[in-house]
């Protein structure tokens, strides 16, 4: 019960006389409670669905002061971007893969139709400089960079994103 209360103070849940609930909004604030109590992001994805991870990324890149648009969709060519992060100008072009295992051949074409999507988007939008592809991962893969195309465990985003000024020169970057 003193773990409802807390949550409640937090603005977590709907604590009444006889009953708890929980809005669909809650799961997202619990987590950014978690993470702001330095939980592991990994281990608080596991449980998320597809959708809930894309907005976990969401709020661990806008905790950084990034602005965030999630499922963009572009025609000519018709294309969909899971999240777009911004700050001065630069763009990360965001695919989140929910899944466990990912073979070499699969990170080849991940990274490969993210740069394509990255061009597209770089092209179509007269308000960013520049951008560059990241794929962001539920676990830790293989190859940290395929094609100069980062794929980022969500246990790491928040460093790579404190950090992306080391990683410039091994990055695909876009240029307008």
């Amino acid at each position: 019960m003193e773990l409802l209360r807390f949550l409640s103070s937090k603005g977590i849940g709907n604590l009444s006389d006889t009953k708890v609930s929980f809005s669909s909004t809650d799961k997202m604030k619990l987590l950014l409670l978690a993470l702001h109590h330095e939980c592991d992001p990994a281990l608080l994805s596991l449980h998320l669905n597809w959708k809930d991870f894309e907005n976990f990324v969401t709020i661990i890149l806008q905790a950084k002061n990034y602005v965030c648009r999630t499922n963009i969709h572009l025609t000519m060519p018709r294309i969909q971007i899971d999240v777009v992060a911004t700050l001065e100008g630069m763009a990360m072009i965001i695919d989140c893969k929910h899944w466990k295992d990912m073979a070499a051949s699969k990170m080849v074409d991940c990274a490969n139709q993210q740069h394509v999507r990255t061009k597209i988007y770089v092209e179509k939008n007269r308000n960013i400089d520049c951008g560059f592809p990241v794929i962001v991962t539920l676990n830790e893969v293989s190859q940290p960079f395929v094609n100069k195309i980062p794929f980022v465990p969500i246990s790491r985003l928040g460093s790579f994103v404190k950090d992306y000024d080391l990683y410039r020169d091994q990055l695909c970057i876009v240029n307008r």
